[in-house]
């Protein structure tokens, strides 16, 4: 009964796609809005493709059983300081896979390569350092982050699905839809 819960509704089917998916969209503006209220610093936020589950998200009533789904895995958010070279090798390595979910950030992807990099409209500066929200399973060197691993992080006991339920329930507050603009943040 407790995952039959009504949680929230969505305007309209959130789909998992590359490279603009409006359910990664929704997965990394939850985690980026998580991060932000522990770390107002934080600007970026990455999910990996494979950590979301499920296909879509229905259009209509989403239930807690959905997001559980969505998200059955125990990782939490991290939040790691990335220079300016490494977020480069970070979208480097999205823009070979084709893209991932993020926030706060937009590229293009020319014969595999990311360009036009920007961070929150503003061009990166690899001299620089950006917060940057990922999952615990990326910060620990997975889906080919092994460079993470030895790069200082704040880990948290936040578990991304409860960023997602948070999210979620903010919409529901302001008494609005749960609804992603399917914006194209990374582009070809």
């Amino acid at each position: 009964k407790t995952m039959d819960v009504v949680i929230g509704v969505a305007d309209v089917e959130l789909k998992k796609d590359k490279p603009n998916g409006t359910l990664g969209s929704m997965v990394a503006d939850a985690m980026l809005m998580k991060a932000k209220q522990m770390d107002a610093a934080c600007v970026i936020a990455i999910s990996n493709y494979g950590g979301i589950r499920i296909p879509s998200l229905p259009k209509g009533n989403l239930t807690l059983g959905k997001i559980y789904e969505l998200m059955p895995f125990e990782n939490t958010l991290s939040i790691v300081p990335l220079s300016g070279y490494y977020l480069d090798t970070l979208c480097q390595k999205m823009a070979r896979s084709g893209g991932m979910p993020i926030s706060g950030l937009t590229f293009g992807i020319n014969n595999n390569k990311a360009v036009n990099i920007k961070i929150n409209g503003e061009a990166l500066d690899l001299s620089k350092s950006y917060k940057t929200c990922v999952n615990s399973y990326m910060a620990s060197g997975g889906d080919e982050c092994e460079f993470m691993i030895a790069l200082p992080k704040q880990s948290t006991t936040v578990l991304i699905r409860d960023a997602i339920l948070a999210f979620i329930n903010m919409q529901n507050t302001n008494k609005q839809s749960l609804v992603i603009e399917p914006i194209q943040r990374i582009t070809h």
